[in-house]
């Protein structure tokens, strides 16, 4: 379950790139392998360097959130709030 949702910090590049595959494996199975290297390395490089907004667990863990009707649920002000 999301417990916040915060800015990203330079240590965890690489998390964010597992959550960026992990994300590419489920829907782009269209790609083929050479696409899904040439893309891996361009992301990568920028997904390691950029401020991301990320969802953390309740360790402050980033995590993997699929698809929740209960995250959906959260009005644009609820989630307003949560930025602030």
């Amino acid at each position: 379950m999301i417990s916040a949702i915060r800015n990203s910090r330079p240590d965890e590049g690489a998390r964010v790139v597992e959550i960026w595959r992990r994300a590419v494996d489920v829907t782009h199975g269209f790609l083929t392998r050479e696409d899904r290297k040439a893309i891996d390395e361009l992301v990568c490089g920028f997904l390691l360097q950029a401020p991301l907004w990320l969802a953390v667990d309740a360790k402050d863990y980033p995590m993997e959130e699929y698809w929740n009707p209960m995250v959906a649920q959260l009005s644009v002000s609820n989630f307003t709030e949560i930025l602030l």
